[in-house]
């Protein structure tokens, strides 16, 4: 008796272990490449545009809707302005089943489902532009946003939000000054340029 009940718990506990796990991460992506990105430094003014992407596996046939509420100090960044806050947040297309988005003081959240499909590897969920309004440094924070854009979830309903492996990494944008040395340089070029074509006119 003892030995089929040992004999149960193991072949158990191996079942367990073979089963696939799920896993998905929801990450920030600076520079275009579409892979994780954990900091990027940029000088006042600058323009900086937040891919957000997730890494979805093929257990719960690919990622059907998502929800995403991002986080940042501001400043020294601060959602683009122009021409409006909202146009500076972009739901990629493929989430073409009631996309919705928002924007306030230090935050901005998008979400959306598709009706016909689902998506594995890595997934293209929106963009927000902002620029470097200040020295200082943000950390751009992202949660599920529930109830007001629904579930990461599955195309087989699996909930990632209720499962415990839906993962977030942070990512830290550094706003520093136009470094001295460089001014200088730009303004010397701009010197050299400027007396070189007045040689040119007086010849």
């Amino acid at each position: 008796m003892i030995r089929q009940m040992t004999t149960s718990i193991v072949l158990a506990a191996l079942s367990l272990l073979a089963a696939p796990v799920s896993a998905l991460t929801v990450y920030a992506d600076l520079d275009g490449d579409a892979l994780f990105d954990s900091q990027g430094t940029y000088n006042p003014g600058d323009i900086i545009t937040a891919g957000i992407f997730a890494e979805v596996d093929d257990v719960h046939d690919g990622l059907a809707g998502f929800g995403v509420r991002m986080s940042f100090t501001e400043p020294p960044i601060s959602v683009n302005a122009v021409p409006t806050q909202l146009d500076n947040v972009s739901i990629d297309p493929i989430w073409n089943f009631i996309p919705l988005k928002s924007v306030g003081v230090g935050f901005a959240t998008a979400g959306g489902s598709q009706l016909l499909g689902s998506s594995t590897g890595i997934v293209h969920l929106f963009d927000v532009t902002f620029r470097a309004v200040a020295q200082g440094i943000s950390i751009l924070t992202m949660t599920d946003e529930i109830p007001n854009f629904g579930d990461f979830a599955g195309l087989d309903g699996f909930d990632y939000d209720a499962s415990g492996e839906l993962n977030f990494l942070t990512t830290e944008i550094k706003v520093v000054p136009v470094p001295p040395a460089l001014v200088l340089f730009g303004s010397g070029l701009l010197g050299l340029i400027s007396f070189a074509r007045r040689r040119q006119l007086k010849v």
